[in-house]
């Protein structure tokens, strides 16, 4: 015959369902609170004007950006290559911090402007983001 249980067995099950419960709201949390940027643009044809693009930070901690790439991409035949690549300066010793839900904008004119209509054209944003081991690829254009 089964003995009935005993309270240290019930506030051990009380214990592992409420532990249970606040480790999926935690993971929620940390899925909530992860770096989440936003990739958007304005391109125009005036050089001088100047070609943007917008990283928004839509998490709500700042993000720092210590280092990014503009990569352009081209059909050649079935497959896609790479065109030209415009980088951060690496002699350009401070970060991109930017705050919680805001913005920030790369200004490319003059010697930095690009030609975007030509052919069928994919244009993406790669920055590395302090905390994160791998380089974060958005799609911007294409």
């Amino acid at each position: 015959m089964k003995e009935p249980m005993s309270i240290s067995d019930l506030v051990g099950i009380w214990g592992g369902v409420v532990s249970t419960i606040l480790l999926f709201f935690t993971l929620i949390q940390a899925w909530a609170n992860r770096s989440r940027i936003e990739v958007d643009y304005i391109f125009t044809g005036d050089a001088l004007e100047g070609n943007l693009v917008k990283i928004r930070n839509i998490s709500s901690d700042p993000i720092i950006i210590s280092y990014w790439e503009l990569i352009c991409k081209s059909k050649d035949g079935l497959r896609w290559k790479q065109d030209w690549t415009i980088d951060s300066d690496p002699s350009f010793e401070d970060d991109i911090k930017i705050n919680a839900h805001s913005q920030y904008t790369l200004i490319f004119n003059e010697g930095d402007h690009f030609d975007w209509k030509d052919k069928p054209k994919k244009i993406y944003l790669r920055s590395c983001i302090a905390g994160r081991k791998k380089p974060l690829l958005k799609k911007v254009y294409g």
